[in-house]
């Protein structure tokens, strides 16, 4: 019935997974960003 909000809850659910896959990940590609901006 309501095909938006169905896909807005999805994109929302995806976005979550992802950032969880990748919460660990994130540090080391901050890490890794400084020694490159220096």
């Amino acid at each position: 019935m309501y095909p938006m909000i169905m896909w807005c809850i999805l994109l929302i659910l995806g976005y979550r997974v992802v950032s969880l896959k990748f919460s660990l990940s994130w540090p080391i590609e901050a890490f890794l960003s400084q020694i490159l901006a220096t």
